[in-house]
């Protein structure tokens, strides 16, 4: 099984100390590039920003359809994280989708 998640739920799972609840249950948990640069890079200092930055569970992953991430930006003017995630999901046929 893959799983993909977006930002929300990482943080929110950081910030009540059960980050390794993904881990435990799920194993291996995929997030997009633009997701780990929210959370760890633009985030840096906040709730799950070191503990994705060290966690060797959770792979980043780069959304291979760059113009397609670009077009539902615009088209849906939700946030790179939010699109990057529905977009990898479907790329790796992840089942679930954490958002």
């Amino acid at each position: 099984m893959r799983v993909v998640s977006d930002a929300s739920p990482i943080i929110a799972l950081a910030r009540i100390g059960c980050l390794g609840f993904l881990n435990q249950v799920y194993g291996r948990v995929h997030i997009a590039r633009e997701v780990y640069e929210e959370v760890v890079i633009a985030g840096s200092g906040l709730p799950g920003a070191d503990l994705i930055s060290v966690a060797d569970w959770i792979e980043v992953a780069t959304v291979h359809s760059r113009s397609l991430l670009s077009r539902e930006i615009e088209r849906t003017r939700l946030a790179a994280g939010e699109v990057s995630t529905v977009i990898l999901a479907k790329e790796l046929g992840a089942d679930p989708v954490l958002i």
